[in-house]
């Protein structure tokens, strides 16, 4: 399931990576304060996150102080480097990451 949910992003980054590199579509606004759910894996790096955005610059930090760093790629796309090499698509407010955790904005 994994591999395939990995597959499908790459498809899909792919193919919004031309509309994006000519300026077509807005990034959308991240920022704000998210609540984790995991299914099937637990929520690891923590439960709740604050997530700032500068550009296409995503930072976050959990209740736990973990600190992670993602680009956003696309219009809906999120890459998060090492040590995750995780994976996100934004679903209007929320953020589905291909390691399983769903992040859902509460403000």
């Amino acid at each position: 399931m994994m591999k395939r949910l990995i597959g499908l992003v790459m498809c899909l980054l792919a193919s919004t990576m031309q509309a994006y590199s000519q300026g077509q579509e807005p990034l959308p606004k991240v920022a704000g304060k998210y609540q984790c759910r995991a299914d099937p894996r637990e929520c690891l790096l923590g439960e709740t996150f604050s997530v700032t955005q500068s550009g296409d610059r995503v930072d976050s930090s959990s209740e736990k102080g973990e600190a992670l760093h993602a680009r956003m790629t696309a219009e809906r796309f999120l890459t998060m480097g090492a040590p995750w090499n995780t994976l996100g698509i934004i679903y209007g407010s929320d953020i589905q990451w291909s390691n399983g955790t769903r992040w859902v904005k509460t403000n």
